[in-house]
């Protein structure tokens, strides 16, 4: 017998880096907004992972790090940073999110460039709360010191009116609605607990909070009152039995919608952020109003409503 002869062994040469799948990035430094960092890993890692793209979340992304394999980088850092990353390789396609300053360019895409729209927070918030609270028994507190703080607080009173009119009470004790209470960002936190006091007393049952307010217990000493509470964060687990809804900006919707151009390597698109609503108690705000709102909200982003504010002063138009 003729012993066998095994096979010459074969050697297969290791992957280079043009032979690795096309690579994306989400450039998220130190100090990102986790809850946005979050959202939008989740949101994008699958539609790129159908592409046939790698994705990858980095803290830092400098020249010497753009390789042939490298095709789309969406960034949450200065806008600055942004610009020269583009400048410097032409053949990536570059998102920036929530960045200001920047010009569109034929490799560089913006989404909420103008910044956050606290104005049309406020007023969807203010759409709500009406929806809601019978005899229009609501209010905002807010800072006001700062254009944020008066756009979100403007923005509520022209929301609330919008929907109810005269917002007319039926039944004593007898105010107008919508009500307000603004302290400067300086103020201390049982500053901000006599203010809410004053709400209350006004018989104020919903309650919109402005996200940046200086007072981390404020909340929960409105909610152990009976209020029913909207803001611009998500809701703690002990808050959510009181929690109504959260309005913020979320620029995820944007960036799935831009994502198929970017892909095909077209840029040069500047996209608002829209505003939208999360975290919803279908207790309190039911499937009917949330969707009599949802029309209110497209018009309003598509500007068939206005929100009656200046978004750069905060002051009413």
């Amino acid at each position: 017998m003729t012993p066998a002869v095994p096979p010459a062994p074969t050697w297969t040469a290791p992957p280079t880096e043009t032979d690795l799948p096309p690579l994306a990035v989400l450039l998220a430094p130190a100090g990102s907004p986790v809850e946005l960092v979050e959202r939008l890993s989740s949101g994008l890692a699958a539609p790129v992972s159908q592409a046939g793209m790698r994705w990858e979340v980095r803290s830092s992304l400098t020249t010497q790090d753009v390789t042939p394999d490298l095709r789309l980088v969406i960034l949450l850092s200065s806008g600055l940073e942004a610009a020269s990353l583009a400048a410097a390789a032409p053949q990536v396609q570059f998102l920036a999110v929530g960045a200001s300053g920047l010009t569109p360019a034929s490799n560089l895409s913006l989404v909420g460039a103008e910044g956050e729209r606290y104005d049309q927070q406020g007023f969807i918030a203010g759409l709500i709360a009406a929806m809601i609270t019978p005899d229009w028994r609501v209010g905002v507190i807010s800072v006001a010191d700062t254009a944020a703080g008066k756009a979100a607080r403007q923005g509520f009173l022209n929301g609330v009116v919008y929907f109810c009119g005269l917002c007319l009470p039926y039944h004593g004790p007898i105010f107008d609605y919508p009500q307000y209470v603004e302290l400067p960002s300086s103020a201390a936190e049982a500053e901000w607990q006599v203010a809410a006091d004053t709400l209350i007393s006004r018989a104020v049952k919903t309650i919109y909070l402005f996200p940046h307010i200086p007072a981390p217990g404020l909340a929960e000493y409105l909610a152990q009152s009976g209020v029913k509470l909207l803001g611009g964060i998500q809701p703690p687990e002990t808050l959510q039995p009181s929690w109504v809804a959260t309005v913020t900006t979320d620029p995820l919707p944007a960036a799935l919608g831009i994502l198929p151009d970017l892909l095909a390597g077209r840029g040069g698109a500047s996209l608002p952020a829209p505003v939208v609503v999360q975290d919803i108690n279908g207790a309190l705000f039911t499937p009917g109003r949330q969707a009599a709102l949802e029309t209110m909200r497209l018009d309003l982003l598509k500007g068939v409503i206005d929100t009656g504010v200046d978004p750069v002063t905060g002051e009413a138009r």
